[in-house]
């Protein structure tokens, strides 16, 4: 168990290790109001929130200003807030405790995002028309991930009602990416076989191997760029990932802690378009 909890934090440790930035994003109040239509719960990646409040992050702050310019000019006001959870620095997988630990922030982060999404739901009650967007970026998509997991059931946290208020998912570089998770992965679906680095060692990671079912996959939107560890891991890259945590920089790293955070990667427009459809 202590060789395989090590694999672990080798293969993780540089996989996260560009999401480190404090984010420039400051979160929002939920919307309580019938004109707040779509209320954004966005969770950031490791060690953006870097000790201070939570934020959206620069991936998702991206992703959330884009789609309220999409949306805004035809009437649907947009709000946003950010998941209160650890969102663990990728240094602390130094260390056994550290993985443990890094783990469980992402346990309590599913947690807190099921109690926000139920918060929610309550103020937008009188409000049936108005829906929820979940959006993530690396550590924070496998929250997302694993809160859609969750609510769909089987399990305690199975919802319908929550499940149903959500109107799409976007998960950026998600660690938890299984092939066939989603109808809509870009850039054109270029790491449709591949999966994430956490769903490769899922009996520690606590991720499943299951893609989404039929009734959940057409509003998960996900975004992978071929060669991101986190999200396109491939079991070859290990001795790279291990360089990179004694130390050392990689291509992967950079695709994963660079190339998020001024697109999208085409995900955004088809995302809108599905929301203003189930609306």
């Amino acid at each position: 168990m202590r060789y395989r909890i090590a694999l672990l934090a080798t293969t993780l440790i540089a996989a996260f290790v560009c999401g480190i930035e404090s984010s420039a994003v400051s979160p929002v109040a939920h919307a309580a109001a019938c004109d707040k239509q779509i209320v954004v719960l966005g969770a950031e990646g490791s060690g953006e929130r870097a000790g201070g409040p939570p934020g959206l992050g620069p991936e998702v702050g991206f992703a959330v200003a884009d789609i309220r310019n999409r949306l805004e000019p035809q009437g649907i006001q947009v709000s946003a807030t950010a998941l209160d959870y650890p969102a663990n620095a990728v240094e602390s997988l130094k260390s056994e405790q550290g993985v443990r630990d890094f783990l469980a922030g992402i346990g309590s982060g599913v947690s807190n995002a099921i109690q926000d999404i139920a918060a929610i739901d309550r103020q937008l009650g009188s409000c049936p028309g108005a829906r929820i967007v979940l959006a993530g970026y690396s550590q924070g998509a496998m929250v997302m991930h694993r809160v859609l997991d969750q609510l769909h059931g089987p399990g305690p946290n199975a919802n319908p009602r929550f499940l149903d208020r959500i109107a799409a998912v976007l998960l950026i570089a998600d660690g938890d990416k299984v092939p066939g998770d989603t109808d809509h992965l870009y850039p054109a679906a270029q790491t449709a076989t591949t999966s994430g680095i956490s769903t490769s060692v899922a009996p520690i990671s606590g991720a499943t191997t299951t893609a989404f079912p039929a009734d959940v996959r057409d509003r998960v939107f996900s975004v992978c760029l071929v060669g991101d560890p986190v999200c396109d891991f491939q079991p070859s890259e290990v001795p790279d990932i291990a360089a990179v945590a004694m130390g050392g920089q990689s291509n992967g790293a950079r695709i994963h802690g660079e190339m998020y955070k001024t697109s999208t990667w085409g995900a955004t427009a088809p995302l809108v378009q599905h929301i203003l459809s189930v609306r």
